[in-house]
């Protein structure tokens, strides 16, 4: 009252210019930043200031889409949030610790690729937070083309899958997808089915089937 007596057990009403306050005076907030609470019971009012800060160290995020050729590196640098998706500075993640299949992570957060594929990338901090995203790495420049087909003869009409094997300059052999362009076949059609090729013979005979990559060739006879 005007005489400074504490009176309680009058209804006061709240606003908040962000985040949320309940008719009890508790603000929730639900991002980062300074808001201004105010306080209301008749002509009376008061406000007050107060700022939300991130919360403790919940995920890493690390870019997604990646992509690499064998031998070479690439950026992985991960974002560092709380568990409402505020960043903070990656510098209280604490350590970083990396794990992947094929490949590693420098203490640069650069990524040197190796073997080709598509690979799941973890990261744990020491600080509990984790992330992971994956990362398809290609195989580095063609030294080889090798062509496989059937180990014996087939009969006319039949089906017969061929596979084209691509290595790179590191040793790495890859199952590839060749254009039906890049193919040359004496007798039958040929079409694609998921990473093989599936040749059908019509007429009787030996016939050769050859398929090129990159000034790389190779040929069978069936």
């Amino acid at each position: 009252d005007k005489n400074g007596n504490h009176i309680d057990n009058r209804p006061i009403s709240w606003m908040s210019d962000c985040g949320n306050i309940s008719d009890s005076g508790t603000w929730t907030p639900v991002q980062v930043g300074t808001c201004m609470v105010t306080a209301h019971w008749n002509e009376l009012h008061s406000s007050i200031n107060v700022t939300a800060v991130p919360g403790t160290p919940a995920v890493l995020v690390i870019p997604s889409g990646l992509t690499v050729r064998s031998g070479e590196s690439i950026s992985v640098n991960p974002v560092l949030q709380d568990s409402w998706g505020n960043e903070i500075p990656l510098s209280e993640a604490g350590t970083l610790f990396w794990s992947i299949g094929s490949g590693s992570v420098t203490s640069a957060n650069q990524f040197l690729a190796d073997e080709p594929g598509t690979w799941t990338l973890n990261v744990t901090s020491s600080s509990g937070a984790t992330g992971s995203t994956s990362i398809t790495v290609q195989p580095a420049a063609i030294s080889g083309l090798e062509l496989i087909g059937p180990s014996g003869s087939v009969k006319a009409d039949q089906e017969v899958e061929f596979l084209v094997l691509r290595t790179d300059v590191f040793g790495h052999i890859t199952n590839e997808t060749v254009p039906l362009s890049n193919w040359v076949v004496e007798d039958g059609s040929l079409k694609m089915s998921g990473n093989s090729t599936i040749w059908t013979p019509n007429q009787v005979g030996i016939w050769n089937i050859s398929v090129s990559l990159d000034g790389y060739s190779d040929s069978v006879m069936v």
